[in-house]
């Protein structure tokens, strides 16, 4: 996979499950919406399982165009340290250097230090493979759409369901300073469509549809590691 800290690969399945379990006979739902895609796991999932038309989004450039269309084919080499500082110092907005920020770093941290290619494995190149499964699964769908801006400014049409996996609360969050969850709650009670979101927790009458207990990432391995619990809650309003 293209390993991106914080993302949803090995649940992807079961949540965009438990989402449409819990739509049931929903009327007109035809377009998934997530104001926040990073790693692209869910997204490529809802694509595969689903079929509906994508609107992805993220604030952070990197995540943003590895999703975005066009001709990429990524050199599935590996990479060494001094290429990663080197493509690091560059400072590009593009597939490649979005694939080296995340795919080469450390835990999926974007920058978050080099993933040594230990025992000869090509870490890089098993990442750029995984990006093509997923980037070929969301652009399979009729229409996908892609940008980079605030969660705030995306357009939800009035066919979709919007899943949101933002920064969790009292976690590692993004790049672009702290995020505000008041304001997030707001926007998600004043949305006209189904609307799940991952968290940890939530207000009190959000609806709790699924839970995964799970090591936190970035931890060691070790018996005394810190377990938590993966949720995704159906937004209510008060």
């Amino acid at each position: 996979m293209v390993h991106y800290m914080g993302g949803k690969a090995q649940l992807a399945k079961q949540i965009v499950t438990a989402i449409r379990d819990d739509l049931g006979t929903y009327p007109g739902v035809n377009t998934w919406v997530e104001p926040f895609v990073g790693g692209g796991s869910v997204a490529a999932t809802a694509a595969d399982m689903l079929g509906y038309n994508l609107v992805l989004n993220d604030s952070n450039p990197l995540a943003a165009v590895l999703w975005m269309q066009d001709e990429y084919e990524p050199t599935l080499t590996n990479l060494t340290k001094n290429e990663y500082t080197a493509v690091r110092a560059v400072g590009g907005v593009d597939k490649f250097t979005a694939l080296v920020a995340f795919g080469a770093s450390f835990g999926g941290k974007m920058w978050g230090g080099f993933a040594s290619n230990a025992r000869g494995y090509d870490y890089f190149g098993a990442a750029c493979r995984s990006w093509r499964k997923k980037y070929d699964k969301i652009h399979s769908v009729p229409v996908t759409v892609v940008t980079c801006g605030d969660y705030s400014e995306v357009n939800v049409p009035a066919d979709a369901v919007v899943y949101c996996d933002p920064p969790y609360r009292d976690t590692t969050g993004y790049t672009t300073g702290d995020f505000d969850t008041a304001a997030f709650v707001l926007w998600c009670e004043a949305q006209t469509v189904p609307v799940y979101v991952s968290e940890f927790s939530a207000p009190s009458y959000w609806v709790p549809i699924w839970s995964k207990n799970r090591r936190m990432e970035l931890q060691p391995a070790a018996d005394d590691c810190k377990l938590v619990t993966d949720k995704v809650f159906r937004v209510r309003t008060r």
